[in-house]
């Protein structure tokens, strides 16, 4: 074997070496690890007794796996409460969840209670970690974290802030709004030569409380930005809400959709106006109840088209439209009897063909088009279920109700035929990543699956009020809708689904706390959230529709928690359009420096190691070895992220080396 044989050979040995050896010295390496504390409330044989468990967590790289080991055991809620952190960590630190794999351990000296109420906690821990902050060691916490960022409300807060004191914390921080708490207090009083005890519960203002009895501050926090705040001395900021005005060709097109309803609302009329006219008694008088409500929702129309607010314009002059097909419904059954119904039933039910056929032609995808058939698509589902419930209906021999249910059918499925014309008309643009639009289609529906399963838990268990657990329902029905329409190869009907399903539990976590105050700082936030994202797709020359039309409608919703889906969805449909084109949202700022900076120190467990708060500082030695371990986990995190690229260029710069070598080589000469 002659000298450049044995050199291909090494490279080869070489290359096969880097290639096993590069993932597995960071993924033994490079998990960064954090120590916090959490109270929790466990039962023992004087009541429930609030205990301090210990959390670490770790992050390092992955694809959006969170484990989690607890001991002892917790309740389920913990797990999906971990999951949740993690996202909402991600999102405000501005990192890509699935590039991360988050691990969880959970400590406690006793059985615990629930889980969910550490989910705030664990939320810091992650942001702290992402970011490279330190945290204090003389504040607790406990609050759930919702999907939005938002702290919600717990219980046992008289049991944890009293675990929380015999510990020496100073700072014990709670939900927004529940300052005032009841806890269990044992009266005695002598009844001759009988001691006779006696159970009350009582009601006291926590805040007040502990500074009295405990000198310990306790303090509301609305949501992980404040506690961050109080964690770390640092102010997080999201980015600024600028005003803008609403681009010329969005509303063109909500424009066109308004006039296109009201057009076909004048020609029904027309024709109902004629029976009505011939009407007497009981059915003169249905008429012009219904045909009156349909005048005054077109009028209502009319006056927020002068507004310029088109898409609810719209909105109403589809209310409209469907209580005069109802109407014109109604004369044909009157008139001409059950077979007049089995007519109608048929014309729906061709017309749902059409749309059908229409809707599920498209097979370009462009980035501005997108939006626009999401919204045809979650129209013709919608228009297909109100169908079937006709039906049923119909075969109960419930007339009326099944009138107006294949009357809003009709129409939906005519506007599922209209927003396809839009994304037809006003869709050019550059075409979407169809590998790209799959998986984060897949991703949006791990994160509905995670999100609605952990509001449902949550609300069922707390007893929750039946508005938040119907939405909670809502969610996980439409999550079982997105898994169905994913497996049949319907993406983006999957994806919109996974939408409502999301949308229905971020604010399902949020009517928790009934308290009108918080309800109304959860409406600005998710309004502030949802212009945020309209304002980065509009700097991206993205045009948001979907995001912008229900940005509009949630701006003229009364009722608050139908507001708060409108803005939600608003918002998630415009990071949809950020994330294909790779464009991601700018991620919080921190603008103050810390009063206090604490210490890390190693952990024993393996070769991570835990970071924990202190008041002083490290000494000069101490913080010159962090400081170098943490620019080797940066280091070696970002090689194992990019080592495809990496390999490549080693792999080519070898080749030429090699190359190079073998050419100039001095061959052998046989003589």
């Amino acid at each position: 074997m002659d000298r450049r044989a044995h050199i291909v050979i090494g490279v080869l040995i070489l290359l096969t070496a880097l290639e096993l050896a590069l993932p597995m010295a960071y993924s033994m390496d490079s998990i960064v690890w954090i120590k916090v504390y959490a109270p929790a409330v466990t039962r023992t044989e004087k009541g429930f007794e609030g205990v301090v468990t210990e959390i670490f967590i770790g992050i390092g790289p992955g694809s959006g796996e969170v484990y989690i080991s607890t001991l002892p055991l917790t309740e389920i809620d913990m797990q999906a409460s971990a999951r949740v952190a993690a996202m909402v960590a991600c999102e405000l630190a501005g990192e890509n969840f699935y590039r991360y794999n988050f691990y969880v351990k959970v400590r406690a000296p006793a059985p615990i209670m629930g889980g969910p109420s550490a989910g705030a906690v664990m939320t810091v821990a992650m942001v702290a970690l992402l970011k490279n902050l330190e945290l204090r060691k003389d504040i607790m916490m406990t609050g759930m974290i919702n999907p939005d960022g938002t702290i919600g409300p717990v219980g046992g807060i008289y049991e944890k802030a009293e675990a929380a004191h015999k510990l020496g914390v100073k700072v014990f921080l709670i939900p927004y709004g529940q300052e005032v708490v009841t806890r269990q207090e044992i009266v005695r009083r002598r009844i001759g030569p009988f001691i006779i005890e006696e159970t009350k519960t009582i009601s006291l203002n926590i805040t007040e409380y502990a500074m009295k009895h405990w000198g310990m501050r306790i303090i509301e926090v609305f949501d992980i930005r404040e506690a961050m705040y109080y964690f770390t001395g640092l102010r997080i900021t999201s980015p600024p809400v600028e005003e803008f005005e609403s681009p010329k060709v969005y509303l063109e097109v909500t424009s066109w959709l308004f006039n296109r309803l009201l057009q076909n609302y004048t020609s029904l009329l027309t024709e109902v106006e004629k029976a009505r006219n011939q009407a007497e008694g009981f059915m003169r008088k249905e008429l012009d109840r219904i045909l009156n409500r349909a005048e005054a929702l077109i009028e209502e129309a009319k006056a927020r088209a002068d507004e310029m607010k088109f898409y609810v314009a719209a909105s109403k002059a589809f209310q409209a439209i469907i209580l005069c097909q109802y109407a014109k419904y109604y004369v044909e059954l009157i008139s001409h009897g059950e077979e007049a119904l089995a007519d109608v039933v048929e014309e729906v039910r061709y017309l749902l063909d059409m749309a059908r056929n229409v809707v599920n032609s498209s097979t370009v995808i462009t980035i501005n088009a997108l939006e626009l058939l999401l919204a045809a698509k979650i129209r013709l589902r919608e228009a297909e279920e109100i169908y079937d419930e006709a039906i049923r209906a119909y075969r109960k021999g419930d007339y009326a109700g099944s009138m107006y249910r294949l009357a809003f059918s009709k129409w939906r499925a005519v506007t599922a035929i209209e927003w396809f014309k839009v994304a037809v008309r006003f869709g050019a643009g550059a075409m979407v990543n169809l590998t790209s639009l799959k998986t984060l289609i897949e991703n949006y529906l791990y994160e509905a699956l995670t999100v609605s399963s952990y509001a449902y838990t949550v609300l069922s268990q707390a007893g929750a009020m039946s508005e938040a657990l119907q939405l909670a329902e809502e969610a996980m029905e439409f999550v079982d809708k997105a898994k169905e329409s994913f497996f049949k190869g319907d993406l983006l009907l999957s994806l919109a689904e996974s939408i409502e399903a999301l949308s229905r539990a971020s604010v399902a976590m949020n009517l928790l706390n009934i308290n009108p105050q918080a309800l109304r700082l959860h409406i600005e936030l998710l309004s502030r959230l949802s212009l945020i994202s309209i304002h980065e797709c509009l700097n991206a020359n993205i045009l948001p529709f979907m995001a912008l039309c229900y940005q509009e409608y949630a701006l003229e919703i009364r009722d608050p928690a139908v507001s708060m889906i409108f803005y939600r969805s608003s918002a998630i449909y415009a990071k949809i359009l950020l994330s294909l084109l790779g464009v991601h949202a700018r991620p919080a700022e921190i603008v103050e420096k810390p009063s206090v900076s604490p210490s890390r120190k190693p952990s024993s467990e393996g070769s991570s190691h835990v970071r924990e708060g202190s008041e002083g500082y490290l000494s000069e030695v101490e913080e010159l070895i962090n400081e170098l371990l943490r620019l080797f986990n940066l280091f070696t995190k970002y090689l194992y992220m990019y080592r495809e690229v990496v390999l490549t260029c080693i792999i080519i710069v070898l080749l030429v080396v090699v190359t190079v070598l073998v050419l100039a080589a001095p061959r052998r000469t046989n003589r």
